[in-house]
């Protein structure tokens, strides 16, 4: 997953990078919400979700709206969809930080995260 959250494989022209970027938050995002990201237990969803919060603040929302918009419809609604997506929220909270900590996003993202944690879950 890491590849295609970095966007690797886009050629240099940015809009190219942008869409591919864009195409590759929201199949990551459909993979992790139907439960194909990996081995339940192997920490592909942990990793994948870690790195999509990094993005996630990281992003220019002007220049990326696309995948700005998917992760913010993404996140709460992983969140509340079922108990193991809220335990793999929870346990990509500290590497999401440690992504995030050079760029000095620790308040918001805990803000952020301690929303997701506290909302209902969907029945």
């Amino acid at each position: 997953f890491a590849a295609l959250l970095d966007g690797a494989g886009a050629s240099d022209a940015v809009d190219e990078e942008t869409n591919a970027r864009s195409l590759s938050v929201q199949g990551v995002a459909k993979l992790l919400m139907f439960d194909r990201a990996g081995d339940a237990g192997c920490g592909e969803a942990e990793s994948a979700l870690a790195k999509l919060l990094a993005l996630f603040f990281t992003l220019d929302q002007e220049a990326e709206p696309q995948a700005s918009q998917c992760l913010t419809v993404f996140f709460p609604t992983y969140a509340a969809s079922s108990a193991q997506h809220h335990a793999q929220l929870a346990a990509a909270t500290v590497p999401a930080m440690r992504l995030c900590a050079g760029a000095k996003l620790l308040p918001r993202l805990g803000q952020y995260l301690q929303m997701l944690m506290h909302q209902p879950q969907l029945s």
